[in-house]
């Protein structure tokens, strides 16, 4: 559990260092916490605890909207997470959704923004951060078979 954290940390941190030197939307935090999630199954509250300070923490360095990530990595985890394991389909979805809604509040909230841009940039960062996800998930399987999962 406390290798998972660290992970969480890290990305954090690189999630600020790819998106201040690339021009793409990286994805790394939110996909270490899905991915990190059936580490915590007997410390469920633990992971809720932290996923909520980090992605408040998030949402204040990194979005400027408060409490926004927050409540779409629950909404994913309500309908994603919560029923399995996190695999590369379901990543794909939680993608897609999360830069989905973010684009559309953006929209609702009236800030003037190209629609089409918006999706070019989010989609355009898709392979790396598919990359991303790829090797975490390596990580993660190849710790499944030195450690046991916390069930």
């Amino acid at each position: 559990m406390i290798s998972y954290t660290i992970f969480i940390i890290l990305s954090f941190f690189l999630e600020g260092i790819f998106s201040n030197y690339f021009l793409f939307s990286p994805f790394f935090f939110m996909t270490t916490l899905m991915v990190s999630y059936p580490f915590f199954q007997k410390a469920r509250k633990t992971y809720f605890i932290l996923s909520i300070i980090f992605t408040i923490l998030y949402d204040i360095v990194y979005t400027g909207v408060l409490f926004w990530t927050t409540f779409l990595f629950l909404l994913i985890d309500e309908f994603i997470l919560k029923r399995r394991d996190i695999e590369i389909p379901e990543f794909i979805l939680a993608y897609v959704l999360y830069h989905f809604l973010t684009i559309s509040l953006l929209f609702s909230l009236k800030i003037k923004t190209n629609f089409l841009s918006c999706y070019e940039y989010a989609f355009s960062s898709f392979p790396i951060n598919l990359l991303f996800a790829l090797l975490l998930f390596f990580i993660v399987r190849r710790k499944r078979f030195t450690q046991k999962l916390n069930y």
